[in-house]
């Protein structure tokens, strides 16, 4: 388990403080294999390689050649990285229109932002999947139709917001996206999902 690695890290008495750095990844079926390297921070010599076994991993994304402190690297089952697997997805529609559509769209765009501590995009659930519709105003103009498929407690946030401005919304409940538990393991901007996580250490 990572968390074994992580206390094992904790635990060991370096010369230095260490950074950690994810230098190769490979797929084999439906694991994705993570090299770690653990790098002095003071003269950035290896001091230590794990590998990391990503069993039934969902999604990844690498920052390449970026290594972080012990504290970025941790294993969470609550982050908002997470909300496809965990989080109720519903609908929301609406119905009308407004002369302050720049205003509502920074307060649609305030309020994500504030709410996925500006990890996920805005555009990431909005209705844009029909093609001719390709920014906001767009959509807003038509003055009806889905706003977004979205975790419910973005759907939530965006309802109240689109309520302030006149529109009228339904929201309906579509459950749960999720295909199994699933964790995330994290280290500085890089990250990735899956079922579970074995690390050994090889060096």
């Amino acid at each position: 388990m990572v968390n074994s690695m992580i206390k094992a890290l904790k635990e060991e008495v370096f010369e230095t403080d260490i950074t950690l750095e994810f230098t190769q990844f490979t797929r084999e079926g439906d694991d994705l294999h993570v090299k770690c390297a653990v790098f002095s921070d003071l003269e950035g010599e290896l001091l230590q390689g794990w590998s990391i076994t990503c069993v039934d991993y969902e999604e990844y994304h690498f920052e390449y050649k970026e290594s972080y402190d012990l504290e970025e690297f941790e294993v969470r089952d609550d982050h908002i990285y997470l909300w496809d697997y965990t989080k109720p997805f519903t609908e929301l529609y609406f119905k009308g229109e407004t002369k302050q559509v720049k205003e509502l769209i920074a307060a649609l765009y305030l309020t994500h932002a504030e709410l996925t501590e500006r990890l996920l995009p805005f555009e990431k659930y909005i209705n844009f999947k029909n093609g001719h519709i390709r920014i906001l105003e767009e959509l807003l103009a038509s003055k009806s139709g889905l706003f977004a498929y979205a975790p419910e407690v973005l759907n939530d946030a965006y309802q109240v917001v689109l309520n302030e401005y006149g529109f009228r919304t339904t929201s309906l409940a579509m459950g749960s996206q999720s295909t199994g538990q699933v964790q995330l393991l994290r280290l500085g901007e890089s990250y990735i999902v899956a079922k579970e996580f074995i690390a050994t250490r090889a060096y």
